[in-house]
Formats: C-alpha cells, structure tokens, sequence
C-alpha cells in the first residue's frame, strides 16, 4: 500500500491551509484537498503534481509517499515465491536440464 504523508509534512513545515499549498504548489485546491483528506481514495495522480508538491514543502519525495507492504497472510510474498522458483531450478540444474556449459562467461558490453 501506498502511503501518503502530506499531513505530516505541512504540519513539520507549518503550513496549515489546504489552500495556500495549492497555491504554493501550483495546484488546484481539489487535487491537493484529495491527498489530505481522502488519500486511500486517491487511484495516482501525476508527476508534476508530486513536483509541486516537494517544491512547496521543500522536501524529497521519500517524505511524502511511502511504500509500506501489506500483512496478508493469504498472499506470498514475492521473496517466498522467488525462494521457490530458486529450489525448483536448482533441482532442475542438478539433472542437467538448463545449466550453464562451463566454457561460457559473462562478457560485459563495450563502453
């Protein structure tokens, strides 16, 4: 899921209108009043709007998105999932079915 902190970062920069950091961002009042109150409605929304937005509250993005992973135990992970896919080829290597022929190497491109 994504998380977006844009309350905590007008809070850390003391801006305390939706209003004004529209104005500031060059943004309209709907977009940013979307991303304060309504965030787990919010489908995406576009590059210049996160540019603004970092511009008006002087800060990186990481400081105001955040990716924070889903506890649900019904889905794998993709690390599990990978980890499997390892031990399968892994068995596949073992009978000789798509190993590497010994004689071959890694050449990296030319610069």
């Amino acid at each position: 899921m994504i998380q977006i902190k844009l309350e905590d970062m007008m809070w850390k920069r003391r801006i305390r209108s939706i209003s004004r950091l529209a104005r500031l961002a060059g943004l309209s009042r709907q977009t940013v009043d979307a991303l304060y109150n309504r965030p787990d409605r919010v489908k995406g929304f576009r590059l210049e709007t996160l540019e603004g937005l970092c511009r008006a509250l002087d800060c990186r993005i990481e400081d105001l998105i955040e990716y924070v992973p889903e506890t649900d135990p019904e889905l794998p992970s993709r690390i599990e999932d990978a980890g499997e896919r390892d031990a399968d080829s892994d068995r596949i290597g073992a009978v000789g079915v798509g190993t590497t022929r010994p004689d071959t190497q890694f050449v990296p491109p030319s610069q």
